[in-house]
């Protein structure tokens, strides 16, 4: 709570909501010195969060602008005002669902990874708490508008639209493909240079480090396999693709001889492409 202060301090938006409950993941890598890992034990409302395939519980998220660093636990307020606030953003789902269930072990198996001591979950949750989805999921499931059930939407369409601050950020620093030098757009794909399917943690996943701008059909090439780069930043073709196949496709020896900018921890990022994704590797996922 913010003391002295007239001003709206509790969320007003579902990215506010976002926002810390990324913030929050930096919890993984805390010491048992801040508020919220003293706090993460008796947490019992709890907000799964698609587009980042995580949780967050209420009094973390529903003020504006938390950190781990500070927080201030119990001195934050009673949890009435996040609550107030959350309730106009998210669902409470019913815990004897299948998918509930499901998410609630995944909630289990979140708080036993970054929790040093203690039970895990509060004995508060089964009683009086719970987990807690976007509302806009139950919206359209009940609207008609899909056959997908709530937590099933988590899991494909917003899952996917979690990229969007991904995308945003690549047009914002690269501005156009780096190969072909086509800036519109519409024509560009934020590409992941470690599928999103393969990324270990949240981190991995929204890292600007881990992502390429390229054209539309140079994506759906990188994507496949067909081209990779090299630590230098030169493209590196799979023999999949002839002569032929490269003429029709429009790659020249000079767009070959274009070389990319890597920094450190995206030559990382393209080593496991290379050695995991590019067609001409053993070790091709999927293979």
């Amino acid at each position: 709570m913010q003391d002295g202060s007239d001003e709206q301090f509790t969320i007003e938006s579902y990215n506010q909501a976002l926002n810390n409950a990324i913030r929050f993941q930096e919890i993984r890598f805390s010491d048992n010195s801040n508020a919220a890992m003293k706090m993460l034990g008796r947490f019992y409302h709890w907000y799964y969060f698609p587009h980042i395939d995580s949780f967050a519980p209420s009094k973390f998220i529903g003020y504006k602008n938390t950190s781990i660093s500070s927080y201030k636990g119990g001195d934050t307020g009673d949890g009435r005002e996040t609550q107030a606030a959350l309730k106009k953003l998210f669902i409470k789902l019913d815990p004897a669902d299948d998918d509930t269930k499901a998410l609630e072990a995944q909630l289990r198996d979140f708080i036993s990874e970054i929790k040093t001591r203690g039970s895990g979950l509060s004995k508060r949750f089964e009683k009086s708490g719970g987990i807690y989805i976007p509302s806009e999921l139950s919206d359209a499931y009940e609207s008609g508008e899909t056959n997908l059930s709530p937590t099933e939407q988590m899991r494909t369409n917003l899952a996917r639209k979690g990229q969007g601050s991904f995308r945003k950020r690549l047009l914002e620093n690269m501005r156009h493909c780096q190969i072909t030098g086509i800036d519109d757009m519409r024509l560009l794909i934020a590409s992941h240079i470690k599928p999103w399917s393969e990324c270990s943690s949240v981190e991995e996943r929204l890292s600007e480090e881990n992502g390429l701008l390229l054209a539309v059909h140079l994506d759906k090439l990188f994507d496949q396999g067909y081209i990779t780069f090299s630590d230098t930043g030169l493209m590196k073709c799979a023999s999949a693709l002839t002569s032929d196949l490269m003429e029709k496709l429009g790659i020249t020896d000079e767009m070959r001889n274009t070389k990319i900018r890597l920094s450190k921890k995206r030559r990382k990022y393209m080593k496991f492409h290379r050695t995991n994704v590019f067609m001409d590797n053993a070790k091709n996922i999927g293979g």
